[in-house]
């Protein structure tokens, strides 16, 4: 049977039918009687799926790329196909991903469509799931999905992955890394794309969460999802430059969930992001495998924050029934009894502790920040005075930044917050180690379009994440990108105004300002106990602003009229002390 015929057939069938469609081709793609051509159909289909996922991703950076990509594999789908299934070397890598992560031993009997697709999706990797992950949450990207099915097997991969143990493989793992620990596990509590968490009970009788590796993944399958899309983006590219940063996009990527393999990151990460915190907690991790590769943590305090999000939605919706609906969590957590003071005070907790992570030094000079601090990978609870406070989870991965760094981010955030589109395109121009002769036409150039795209009324600025994806195509444009460990800290700062945004939202709050403002001074200081003069970060934004105030805050930028005072009152406070 020719290699060729199934794997051309799939594809173009794939790319006429488009997605109204595609869910009949994934079960086509499932049932062949030749094993080797199964496995090519497959690998194809899926790789045509995860490749969408993919570099749907890169639309947050530049939606041409994306259209060029969907374009390219359905238009020259055949061609790709058939070069690729008489690529020996491509054919050996695909069939030991697919035995490695178990594509080829799928069944479609007695599944749905939805669950078919999730299992595509997951069974396909980590970088697949975490891509689908990221798309579930980007309702802009979301809506362009036809395919009821696909969709919904999209979004449950954000909060329902599916476990690859059973509880008693989990028991029999658990056991095996905690001998005579006698901890048990009492049922499943959430499984992601690298790991699986269970509610246990330890030998006192009080309750934690174990989390541990999901079967088979390991830095062998990292390898070779790794190799397999670096191979497919060399087919999807245009020019050896393009094929070059987008494979490098993916290695760092790749790197970055590698880290996730091992939980002693997570365990230190843990220890440091709590201590000395103020305005936040962090579930503390008790016990660490010997290997790494399970730990076992105390429960998080109250409400997860996306669930909590839902629930005073629901209560805006519904608030005669709120009370009776919601009795059991009110009981857990007092404090949601008065949704109303909830949501007002939400915004100003996520902000206050993003100042903290983000600009207050720690022992020994630098700020830890939680590096993936989605609504997921927090709960709010309340502090021993009532006042709202989050609680940390999943700490593998934290953002440790220096006196230096932190000032030139807060350089960034004030010249942003008022607006001034040259002190942003520097930060930027900055933190992408651009120093060619033309560096100050090209900071020129980017501060126009930053000032045409984003402060010109045409975006609105209080919405970080879209901005930040505007700033990424401007940056793309003229060759520019931020070095992974800058661009993760950005990521991590912007899913804190994320958060905020949303809880604003609840009540139409615009971004309180004026609290980071306030604690400028206290970062500042910090900074000077380590040797670093964080005059000249603050400097150019507050005379921004002073100069500009109305145009600066009030009108062109969105923000309340009155964080006014505070930049003209921190301005002389400054000017007085400097």
């Amino acid at each position: 049977m020719s290699l060729v015929s199934p794997l051309a057939r799939a594809v173009i069938r794939a790319g006429k039918k488009a997605t109204t469609t595609v869910a009949k081709e994934a079960k086509n793609v499932l049932v062949n009687h030749t094993q080797i051509g199964k496995r090519l159909r497959e690998g194809v289909h899926t790789a045509r799926q995860a490749i969408k996922t993919s570099f749907t991703k890169l639309s947050k950076e530049s939606d041409d790329v994306v259209n060029k990509y969907m374009d390219k594999l359905n238009i020259h789908g055949y061609n790709i196909s058939r070069k690729l299934s008489n690529d020996n070397q491509f054919v050996a890598l695909y069939n030991r991903y697919a035995e490695k992560t178990g594509l080829n031993k799928l069944k479609p009997d007695g599944k749905n469509d939805e669950q078919i697709f999730q299992e595509l999706i997951e069974t396909a990797g980590v970088g697949p799931t975490k891509f689908a992950q990221i798309i579930s949450s980007d309702e802009k990207i979301m809506s362009k999905i036809k395919n009821e099915a696909l969709k919904e097997a999209i979004r449950k991969t954000r909060s329902n992955c599916s476990f690859s143990r059973t509880i008693e493989e989990a028991q029999e793992v658990l056991n095996n890394s905690f001998p005579g620990k006698n901890y048990v596990i009492m049922e499943e509590l959430r499984a992601g794309s690298i790991g699986a968490a269970y509610k246990v009970k330890r030998p006192d009788g009080s309750t934690a969460v174990l989390k541990m590796l999901k079967k088979g993944v390991d830095k062998e399958q990292l390898d070779l999802e790794e190799k397999l899309f670096t191979r497919l983006i060399k087919e999807l590219d245009d020019s050896p430059k393009e094929v070059a940063k987008h494979q490098g996009m993916l290695k760092s990527w790749y790197k970055d969930w590698a880290e996730e393999l091992n939980f002693n990151t997570e365990y230190a990460n843990n220890k440091l992001l709590a201590k000395g915190a103020q305005r936040y907690k962090v579930a503390d991790i008790t016990d660490i495998s010997k290997n790494g590769t399970c730990i076992v943590m105390d429960m998080a305090n109250g409400i997860q924050m996306n669930k909590l999000i839902k629930i005073l939605n629901d209560y805006k919706t519904n608030p005669a029934e709120f009370a009776a609906k919601y009795a059991d969590e009110i009981k857990d957590n007092p404090w949601l009894a008065n949704p109303e003071k909830v949501m007002k005070d939400l915004p100003t907790t996520i902000l206050k502790t993003f100042d903290e992570q983000f600009m207050f030094m720690k022992k020994g000079g630098k700020s830890l920040m939680h590096g993936d601090p989605h609504t997921g990978n927090f709960f709010i609870t309340t502090d021993k005075n009532g006042k709202l406070i989050p609680e940390f989870i999943d700490t593998g991965n934290c953002v440790s930044r220096t006196s230096k760094q932190i000032k030139e981010d807060i350089k960034f955030f004030t010249n942003y917050f008022v607006g001034n589109s040259e002190g942003v395109a520097k930060y930027f121009v900055n933190q992408c180690g651009y120093n060619k002769a033309d560096k100050a036409e090209v900071i020129n150039k980017i501060a126009a379009e930053i000032q045409k795209d984003i402060f010109g009324k045409k975006q609105n600025i209080t919405n970080f994440e879209d901005v930040q994806n505007t700033i990424n195509v401007i940056l793309e444009k003229y060759g520019l990108q931020m070095s992974t460990e800058n661009a993760t800290a950005m990521k991590a700062q912007m899913q804190f105004f994320t958060a905020i945004n949303e809880a604003g939202q609840l009540t139409g709050k615009k971004l309180d300002l004026g609290t980071i403002i306030k604690d400028i001074p206290k970062a500042s200081w910090g900074m000077i106990k380590t040797g670093t003069n964080p005059w000249s970060s603050i400097k150019e934004a507050l005379k921004f602003a002073y100069n500009n105030q109305r145009q600066a805050v009030g009108t062109a930028y969105q923000f309340s009229i009155n964080d006014v005072d505070d930049i003209v009152e921190t301005a002389n406070r400054f000017e007085k002390m400097a």
